[in-house]
């Protein structure tokens, strides 16, 4: 926010605070004043600054009608619950303790606000104005004056609200203020067992020294603590000050204190992180307290040094949770941890293994982020608060440069950033030069892909020799091996392959110390397929590369398991077949092969790299001469819809195969399988051009533009068109011409840049406007440049009137347009566009005449009842095009004149309301909730010379038989409700209020809607 909208928002709160506009909630001047307090929230430090103006405004005058003599504050008052409500998102944007600093002092009111919260009781109050009294109540307790005379009353006010989230802190606080001042008040309520642990906590904030009650209180509470499960926080909270109290009186019993810490360590392994976060902070507090007296320094330090000898312990059972704990609770201590040899356990054996940690959930995510973040800020704390030595440091830097570089959570990789700058900033030089500094703190850490590939070599450019060579080895040994995220582990392979063709490296060494460390004979199949992935990838000839495949294909289980390991060792084998060593493609497994294809999915998450891969070993055998059972089999997994081998089959065009092969099954191929196998085409040229070739590739190609298979997941013949069209768009220039240039390709465009599908629609537009426009007339592109025609439907409705349509095929076209903008399932806002864009084209023809042609043509589009009879598939047609008239009659286009055909239209709209077809209903209902806008459009049409209504009067006795029909089923009884609401929208729109009473009257008393004499309408 810029400053002068910063002055701008503060000076609307202080006007409405200073005018007293605030009114109800619901209104929008507190609204949008509690939306401008709330636009704070990021940095409430702007309005803190105002709040001793501010909030004395507030409080000011509730103090002023407090004090009033004459009446007293009305609860329900509309503005004092929008000072209370502007009070409470102060609190919420700045803090509440911050806030109720400004509120009135004067104790003199105490007893009239004690009286209000009383009152409130009796009254459904607003609680922020229950909030507000409350504030006020805490400020006034805190006087110093004595209060038996009203504690008492105060305590049964506050306990109503003793179980509201929102006010049960503010309670605790006043209760806690009166328990100070009268201890019988809290030994009364302790021994009725009414103190609450917070209450409690606020009280023991302020140590009590001569009360013979402290020491039962003390103890009653460690008991409450120790032994509950409720209130964590709370306890978490309350422990570092009973620790204190007996701390002092240690000479006489400690068995509390060790009660007290042993509590803490039993619970490192809470499931709540909050929890953990606040163990460790509140350890720190007890430490910092026994760090104070320098006798018992010894006990911190014996109990940090056995966590940290038992963090590696507890990496051994994998129990996170405890984990976690002990990192914080040691990021929390660092400044007491001041021995070397634990500093160097830490740096050794701990965070080289925690800054790095994976888990495997049982459901297969991995967790570790909770245990990486932790180590980071174990690093942080470190680097604050001392200057550790150079083998601490050098130590650290290596664990977070890595993690900064390339771990797979951003999350972690902005945290490792901000320790890796922290270390190296106060750090850095005794280990590092300046510019490499500088260098490695800015290293960029948003996108993954980008820092794998960036920031390896600038790695490799800053860092000393050894450095990188550090860093090296982790990509090859943690995160090629160790790593459980396999898409990183992919991305580090084609990272290092990338790095290596780019640079000097020799990466035999590596791969040596690699395989030696994981030979041919001890891998397991998950990490010999990453051995052969790297060697594949790396493009070397190396001597154990069919080691590792056979170790991969020995040990690999019958069963299909569906684990990600599997797919991985999948895509390892397909990567291993095209290697570019000629020995290879000999190993081809047609039984692996197949089963590969017959097991991935199109809905994998590696399905694209599958594709890819299936297609390129299809390429090279291709290269030999295709054998018998593979082409069996081929053909055996395209009957089943396997998408790899739909969207590979394109190779066969190499040897002349495919055309026989899809037409033999064509049929039985889905359209998800045919939309993958054109995605292949318009990937690769070469088949592309074997494809356009033939007679048959252009059928398909057609066939596939017109499409429109459904499925219950819907228009899946969509995705077919789709790329039909992407490869039309592609290699549209190399298409024989005599395809191109007919007349029946620019009219399937029209046809699919108006269809429903926005995807088709706007490929469709883009390849019409490409290609077939700069070849149109001189006089059709110099209006395409008006303004008026930028939206794509004016464009084509433009353009169907050019000679870009066979005039024979406008029926298609309105069809297809008004399955658009009749539409019933589109967003409001296509159908608005669509409307509007057909009215700025049609108010911009040259003529009455060709308003007319277009008009006719609408409705000619619109099917038949016999064409309905035939084909009760055109049904959706006439319900869309129906709605679509009604659409442009509702907005007052394409009206007519007096001397259109309407009887005619009449005529085909009352013969497709006694069509009996299924979704009968439905071509009903869309006739007669159509006949109120054309009696409006026939109005419209003939203006003020409608002196005979006839035509009018013949829609409304149609429309009263319907209403008067005995509705004998749900249907029937639905048809007379339309009826009459058109019926009633007839009315309404030629002013007949007469009628319109007469009928409300005869639906009242007879159920239908009177005798015909009565409803007609007269001049």
């Amino acid at each position: 926010m810029s400053g002068v909208d910063v002055d701008r928002t503060l000076q609307s709160i202080q006007d409405a605070l200073w005018t007293n506009s605030l009114t109800s909630p619901g209104q929008p001047s507190l609204q949008e004043t509690v939306h401008s307090v709330n636009v704070f929230l990021a940095d409430p430090a702007i309005l803190l600054v105002q709040l001793p103006h501010w909030v004395p405004r507030i409080g000011g005058q509730f103090s002023c009608e407090v004090g009033c003599k004459d009446k007293e504050l009305r609860l329900e008052d509309t503005h004092f619950i929008a000072l209370a409500t502007l009070f409470y998102e102060f609190c919420k944007v700045c803090q509440w303790k911050k806030v109720v600093a400004f509120l009135p002092t004067d104790v003199s009111q105490l007893h009239a606000v004690v009286s209000l919260i009383q009152r409130s009781q009796k009254h459904k109050v607003d609680w922020h104005l229950i909030y507000f009294l409350l504030s006020w109540l805490y400020v006034l307790v805190l006087s110093p004056f004595k209060l038996q005379s009203i504690d008492t009353h105060i305590l049964q006010a506050l306990r109503q609200y003793a179980g509201n989230t929102s006010l049960t802190p503010i309670v605790a606080k006043i209760t806690a203020q009166l328990f100070q001042k009268n201890e019988q008040l809290l030994l009364s309520a302790w021994q009725n067992n009414e103190v609450d642990l917070l209450t409690l906590n606020y009280y023991l904030k302020v140590p009590r020294s001569g009360s013979m009650f402290q020491d039962t209180l003390v103890e009653g509470t460690t008991h409450r603590c120790l032994t509950t499960d409720n209130e964590p926080i709370v306890v978490l909270k309350l422990l570092p000050k009973l620790f204190a109290h007996y701390y002092r009186e240690a000479e006489t019993n400690d068995g509390p204190l060790q009660d007290i810490l042993n509590w803490y360590f039993d619970h490192l392994g809470s499931n709540s992180t909050e929890f953990r976060f606040q163990l460790a902070h509140s350890l720190k507090k007890i430490f910092e307290f026994i760090w104070g007296r320098f006798d018992d320094r010894q006990l911190v330090l014996d109990t940090l040094r056995e966590l940290v000898t038992n963090i590696p312990i507890t990496l051994q059972d994998g129990d996170i949770n405890v984990l976690h704990t002990q990192l914080l609770i040691v990021a929390e201590c660092s400044k007491f941890i001041t021995d070397g040899e634990t500093l160097e356990q830490i740096a050794r054996d701990i965070l080289p293994v925690t800054t790095f940690f994976q888990q495997l959930a049982p459901n297969g995510t991995i967790r570790g982020t909770q245990i990486q973040d932790a180590s980071n800020f174990v690093i942080w704390s470190f680097a604050r608060t001392r200057a550790p030595p150079t083998k601490f440091v050098t130590s650290c830097v290596k664990c977070l440069l890595v993690n900064t570089a390339f771990d797979r959570d951003i999350v972690i990789r902005r945290s490792s950033q901000a320790a890796l700058q922290e270390l190296l900033g106060r750090h850095g030089r005794s280990i590092l030069d300046n510019a490499t500094v500088m260098s490695l703190v800015q290293l960029p850490v948003h996108n993954l892909a980008q820092s794998y590939y960036g920031n390896i070599r600038t790695l490799y450019e800053v860092l000393p020799a050894e450095w990188f060579e550090y860093v090296f080895d982790w990509l090859l040994q943690f995160n090629l091996f160790q790593n459980l995220d396999l898409n990183v582990v992919k991305l580090t392979i084609k990272c290092v392959s990338n790095f290596i063709n780019g640079t000097e490296v020799n990466v035999s060494t590596h791969l040596d110390r690699i395989s030696q460390q994981h030979p041919p004979n001890q891998a397991t199949p998950l990490n010999g397929s990453k051995m052969v992935w790297l060697l594949t990838e790396l493009k070397l000839k190396h001597e154990m590369i069919s080691d590792y495949v056979d170790v991969m294909w020995g040990q690999r289980p019958h069963h299909h398991s569906s684990t990600r390991e599997e797919y991985f060792e999948f895509l390892a084998i397909l990567r291993y077949w095209q290697h570019p060593t000629s020995i290879l493609i000999d190993k081809f497994n047609k039984e692996l092969f197949f089963h590969i294809v017959n097991n991935v999915s199109e809905a994998h998450e590696w399905f694209d790299e599958f594709n890819l891969s299936v297609n390129e070993v299809l390429k090279r055998l291709m290269e030999r001469e295709m054998d018998e059972e593979l082409y069996e089999l081929t053909e055996k997994y395209l009957t089943y819809n396997k998408p790899l081998i739909c969207a590979s089959l394109p190779q066969l065009l190499r040897q002349n195969q495919f055309f026989n092969l899809f037409l033999k099954n064509e049929s039985a191929i889905t359209c998800p399988s045919k939309a993958l196998l054109l995605s292949t085409l318009n990937r690769e040229k070469d088949l592309a051009t074997k494809f356009w070739q033939s007679p048959d590739g252009l059928g398909i190609l057609m066939r596939g533009l017109d499409d429109y298979t459904i499925t219950v997941q819907g228009d899946v013949g969509r995705l077919v068109r789709h790329k039909a069209l992407e490869f039309i768009n592609i290699y549209f220039n190399k298409l024989p011409s005599g395809y191109t240039a007919n007349d029946e390709l620019p009219q399937i465009l029209l046809r699919l840049a108006i269809e429903s599908a926005r995807t088709v629609r706007q490929l469709a537009m883009e390849i019409i406007l490409k290609y077939y426009v700069p070849n149109m007339s001189a006089t059709i592109q110099d209006t395409l440049k008006l303004d008026k025609f930028k939206d794509s439907h004016n464009i084509l409705l433009l353009l169907m009137h050019s000679e870009l349509l066979d005039h024979t095929k406008k029926t298609s076209f309105w069809r297809s347009y008004a399955m658009y903008a009749g539409a019933t399932r589109s967003t409001e806002e296509e159908i608005i566009q669509a409307i509007d864009e057909f009215t700025v084209w049609y108010d911009n023809m040259v003529s009455q005449e060709s308003q007319q042609e277009v008009l006719r043509e609408i409705v000619i589009s619109i099917p038949t009842a016999a064409q309905i009879t035939e084909n009760k598939k055109l049904i959706k047609f006439a319900v869309t095009g129906l709605l679509f008239l009604q659409r442009l009659w509702s907005s007052r286009t394409a009206c007519g004149t007096a001397y259109f055909n309407w009887k005619g239209v009449y005529a085909k709209l009352h013969n497709l309301m006694i069509v009996n077809a299924i979704n009968g209903l439905l071509l009903q209902r869309s006739v007669i909730e159509m006949l109120p806008f054309l009696c409006v459009a026939w109005r419209n049409a003939v203006g003020k010379s409608f002196a005979d209504l006839t035509f009018v009067n013949t829609i409304l006795k149609r429309l009263i038989i319907f209403a008067n029909k005995a509705a004998v089923t749900e249907s029937s009884s639905a048809i007379q409700k339309y009826a009459v609401r058109s019926i009633a929208q007839i009315y309404i729109e030629f002013g007949a209020e007469r009628h319109l009473e007469a009928l409300r009257n005869s639906i009242s008393y007879t159920g239908g809607v009177g005798k015909e004499a009565d409803l007609l309408l007269t001049t």
